[in-house]
């Protein structure tokens, strides 16, 4: 699980910031046990959710950015071409010290029971830093240390992993090329980026289709999910129909050419074409159950195939212990579904693993203290200079019956927007 997210001179953030997924002070300790997961004897509690709240432009969507740069760098620069630039990198523009640093990421995090903190720094040439370090014991062991080329890798930890030192390019991260060389405990916290998901959108139903192929289970959690959900949905299927090619749309005839470039599609004279869609029930006069009737998901509303899209991956998530980052998740989706949802992560137990979700919100319903403990609550503002700066509502003395999204939008916390009159937009 995520103990703490650190980033500096990344997009809109100059400052270093910290996303802080431990709890607060434990004086709380009887507040919303549901909603953290405890560690080391009770001696770290780590939250299972976190909420962020910001105005447009705000810089929200930047954190999301920042963990979605440092995981893809993990998982894939070992594949990077020599002296070939870094993409993605993109330092803080509007000051003339700052778009010439590095950029720096830092994940601390526990991984089978063992705290470890990862970093590097880099431009868009190389890697300028780079620091692995365990906690087996309470000492910290270190396992990588980087500066610029000179690499330090602890041969105990991390077997046959010198003779490899060598060949690690400028522009590729140690842990990444030790990875993809099988060292085995580079393999293991790879493998944890891995598990890593960050979505800008849920348009996509891949995570959802995967699991309906692989996980007999995953159907009745899905179905159960659709039903609570209040969309009058009674069964989920996927049904197959033999199609003429010369009979569909040309964006799609163009589309499906474009994806399988080999294939003559001209000469084929029937295609097999899955649809998933949804069983609804039919009703006669009397209000008496007289049939069913097939749509196909696209004619469902928005919100319906938001949460169809978005069930395969809380299934996937929960059940196997990963982290799930989601940027406007508020998005054609119902505040009080929202909040049923939010309640399955904090208090589901039994055989589901250590989950985390992460999402920003412009919701301020969500803004309730029977929902969310204080330190799951993050606040995102810019400043004159653009700079964007990350804070808790930990920062602020709040009395247990206080009205949060009251206060919100009379602007007591920050992160709201400063909007003008609007009285010259057609003048």
């Amino acid at each position: 699980m995520i103990v703490e997210f650190n980033f500096e001179n990344f997009l809109s953030f100059r400052e270093k910031q910290s996303l802080s997924l431990l709890t607060g002070s434990k004086k709380k300790e009887e507040e919303h046990k549901n909603n953290y997961v405890s560690f080391s004897d009770d001696k770290y509690r780590i939250l299972k959710t976190v909420a962020i709240y910001g105005a447009n432009a705000s810089g929200k969507s930047n954190i999301l950015k920042a963990m979605t740069f440092m995981r893809n760098f993990v998982v894939n620069s070992h594949t990077t071409i020599p002296n070939d630039l870094i993409r993605g990198v993109e330092p803080f523009r509007l000051n003339v010290v700052s778009r010439k640093k590095p950029a720096f990421f830092e994940l601390k995090f526990i991984l089978d029971n063992t705290r470890y903190t990862y970093n590097f720094s880099l431009n868009n040439k190389e890697v300028v830093s780079e620091n692995l370090i365990a906690y087996y014991s309470a000492k910290p062991t270190v396992l990588i240390k980087r500066d610029y080329q000179e690499i330090e890798i602890n041969g105990t930890y991390m077997k046959k992993a010198e003779k490899w030192k060598e060949d690690i390019r400028e522009n590729s991260l140690t842990l990444s090329f030790l990875a993809d060389r099988n060292v085995e405990e580079a393999k293991k916290i790879h493998a944890y980026f891995l598990n890593i998901h960050v979505f800008f959108n849920i348009n996509g139903d891949t995570d959802t289709m995967n699991m309906l192929n692989r996980d007999t289970k995953f159907k009745f959690f899905l179905i159960n999910l659709l039903k609570d959900s209040d969309f009058g949905i009674k069964d989920v299927k996927h049904e197959q129909k033999d199609v003429k090619f010369s009979d569909l749309p040309e964006n799609v005839k163009e589309d499906m050419r474009k994806k399988v470039a080999n294939v003559n599609f001209d000469e084929i004279e029937n295609l097999k074409m899955g649809t998933t869609g949804f069983v609804h029930e039919i009703y006669n006069e009397a209000g008496e159950k007289s049939g069913e009737e097939f749509f196909a998901k696209e004619s469902e509303s928005v919100g319906t195939q938001q949460i169809f899209n978005l069930a395969g991956s809380i299934y996937d998530i929960m059940k196997n212990g990963k982290i799930l980052f989601i940027d406007e998740i508020d998005r054609s989706i119902h505040s009080m579904l929202l909040k049923k949802l939010i309640k399955v992560f904090h208090n589901s137990t039994g055989d589901l693993g250590n989950y985390q979700f992460i999402f920003n919100t412009h919701d301020t319903t969500l803004l309730d203290l029977d929902l969310f403990r204080r330190d799951q609550i993050w606040f995102v503002e810019k400043n004159k200079k653009q700079e964007s700066s990350l804070y808790s509502l930990l920062e602020f003395k709040q009395r247990k019956d206080v009205v949060l999204s009251k206060n919100y939008m009379e602007n007591r916390y920050g992160a709201t927007p400063y909007l003008g009159k609007f009285d010259d937009l057609f003048k």
